[in-house]
C-alpha cells in the first residue's frame, strides 16, 4: 500500500508542478499581449481558440507535430544510411501526407545492400508507425534502367 501511496504522491507532484509552469506560461503570455509585444503566430493561435475555433488550432499542431516527426524520421534515416553495407547508386525522397517514400537504385545483384534497406524500413517502422509516419523503399537495380520519379527530389 505504500509504493500506491508514493505513486500517487509522485504524480501529485509532477501535475502540480506541470500546472504550476503552466500557469507561468499563461500569464508571461498574458503580459506579452497586454504589451502588444506577443508574436503574430501566437495570438492568431490565441484568437482562434478564443473564437472557438478548436479544430484549426489542432490542424496548426498537427501540422507542426508531423514536422517534427518527419525530421526525426529522415535524421534516422540517414543514420541509418551510415552504417550500410554499401552505398546506392542513386538514393531520391517524397514525402506524401504520413509517408517517406524513398527511392532507391543499387547495383545489380546486390542482396546485402537491398537487405540493408528493406531492414532500416523495418526499423524505422518500428519506431514510427505508431505515432503516425511510415517508410516505403522502393528498389531497383541498375539494369532495370528507371529514372528517378518526377515527384522525388535527389540526394546526393
Amino acid at each position: 500500500m505504500s509504493e500506491l501511496n508514493t505513486l500517487e504522491s509522485n504524480s501529485t507532484v509532477t501535475i502540480t508542478n506541470f500546472l504550476n509552469e503552466l500557469q507561468h506560461l499563461i500569464t508571461t503570455d498574458k503580459m506579452l499581449i497586454e504589451g502588444n509585444v506577443m508574436d503574430e503566430k501566437t495570438v492568431d493561435t490565441y484568437l482562434k481558440l478564443a473564437s472557438g475555433e478548436v479544430e484549426k488550432v489542432l490542424e496548426i499542431n498537427k501540422d507542426a507535430y508531423l514536422k517534427y516527426l518527419f525530421t526525426n524520421l529522415a535524421k534516422d534515416y540517414i543514420d541509418g544510411l551510415k552504417s550500410m553495407s554499401d552505398k546506392p547508386l542513386k538514393l531520391a525522397i517524397n514525402f506524401n501526407n504520413s509517408e517517406m517514400l524513398i527511392w532507391v537504385e543499387i547495383k545489380d545483384d546486390n542482396e546485402k545492400l537491398e537487405d540493408d534497406f528493406l531492414l532500416l524500413q523495418a526499423r524505422l517502422n518500428a519506431k514510427y508507425s505508431s505515432k503516425g509516419a511510415n517508410v516505403k523503399t522502393t528498389i531497383v537495380e541498375k539494369s532495370d534502367y528507371l529514372a528517378i520519379p518526377p515527384q522525388y527530389s535527389r540526394i546526393n
